[in-house]
C-alpha cells in the first residue's frame, strides 16, 4: 500500500525548511509519496530523485493510502523512474510561488506538492482543484480523504 509522508519537524532547522514553512504558511515542509515497498521519489531543494528513506516518528507522520491501486502505483512509479532518468530539478519558483498568486508548471522542475497531487489527484479531485499543492494543504487533504 502506497502512503504519503509529511515532514513535520525539521531536527536540522535547515534554511530550506524555514523558507518553505513561511512561504506556504505550513506547519509540515515537506510531503512525499511512498511506495508499497518503501521506495520515494524524494522532490526537495537538497535532492531529487529515487531513494529510500527510514522514517522516524518525531520528523514524519505516514498516512496509508488504500485507495491507490496496484497498477495506477506500478504506472506511478514508471513515471518518477523516468523523473529520475531526466535528472529533473526542484522547482523552487514553483514551490513559493503560490504565495504570490501564481501557479508554475515545468515538466523538467518539481516541487513536493506537485508530485504528491500527480501520485494521489486522480483518487482525490480535491487535489487536482488545488492552484498550489503546499505540503499543509496536501496533508490536511489526504488525511481526511482516509479518514
Amino acid at each position: 500500500m502506497m502512503h504519503l509522508a509529511v515532514a513535520i519537524n525539521d531536527p536540522e532547522h535547515k534554511l530550506s525548511s524555514t523558507l518553505i514553512n513561511l512561504f506556504t504558511r505550513s506547519h509540515a515542509y515537506h510531503v512525499e509519496p511512498v511506495f508499497s515497498d518503501g521506495a520515494t521519489f524524494c522532490c526537495s531543494p537538497k535532492f531529487m530523485g529515487m531513494t529510500n528513506r527510514k522514517y522516524d516518528h518525531y520528523h514524519w507522520i505516514l498516512i496509508p493510502c488504500p485507495f491507490v491501486d496496484e497498477d495506477s502505483e506500478k504506472e506511478f512509479r514508471v513515471w518518477c523512474e523516468e523523473l529520475n532518468v531526466r535528472n529533473v530539478k526542484y522547482d523552487w519558483l514553483g514551490a513559493i510561488s503560490g504565495l504570490f498568486g501564481s501557479s508554475r508548471e515545468d515538466s523538467d522542475k518539481w516541487f513536493c506538492g506537485e508530485l504528491c497531487v500527480r501520485a494521489f489527484g486522480k483518487f482525490i479531485p480535491e487535489l487536482e482543484r488545488l492552484k498550489w499543492a503546499t505540503p499543509e494543504d496536501v496533508w490536511k487533504i489526504v488525511a481526511n480523504y482516509v479518514d
